[in-house]
C-alpha cells in the first residue's frame, strides 16, 4: 500500500512529497499530467507517473493501491486565469470527481483534498 499525491509536479505537490519521504514514508506515488522535465521536483524513490485525471480510468489505476490520497491536481491557474476562463476551471471539478470515485471504489482509507485556487485579497 502507497500514499498518492495528485498534483506531485507543482510547487506544493513537490514539496509533500520532499515532507513525506524526510517523515519515513517508502511507497509514494505521485501522479501529474505535465511532463516529467516541467515538475518542480522529482525524486528517484518515488513512483512518477504522467497520467490525465481527467479520465476516470487513468483515475482508478492510480489509487490501486494506496491508502492516502492527497488531491492536489487541478486545471487551473491564478487569479487572472480564473476570471478570462470560469468554464475552464470547471475541469478542476471533473478531477476531483473521478478520484473520489476511484478512492472508495478502490477502497482508499483516506481522502485531502486541498483547493489549488490563488484567492485575490487586493482592495475593494
Amino acid at each position: 500500500m502507497a500514499i498518492l499525491v495528485a498534483g506531485a509536479g507543482g510547487f506544493i505537490g513537490g514539496h509533500l512529497i520532499a515532507e513525506l519521504r524526510r517523515r519515513g514514508e517508502k511507497s509514494i506515488r505521485a501522479v501529474d499530467i505535465k511532463p516529467f522535465d516541467r515538475w518542480y521536483q522529482t525524486f528517484d524513490d518515488v513512483e512518477n507517473l504522467q497520467f490525465d485525471l481527467r479520465d476516470p480510468n487513468h483515475c482508478q489505476a492510480v489509487c490501486k493501491d494506496i491508502y492516502d490520497v492527497y488531491n492536489l491536481a487541478c486545471d487551473m491557474g491564478g487569479m487572472g486565469f480564473i476570471e478570462t476562463h470560469k468554464a475552464a476551471c470547471m475541469i478542476s471539478v471533473l478531477i476531483n470527481t473521478n478520484l473520489l470515485i476511484a478512492a472508495r471504489d478502490q477502497l482508499v482509507k483516506r481522502f485531502f483534498y486541498s483547493s489549488s485556487a490563488c484567492v485575490y485579497a487586493g482592495n475593494k
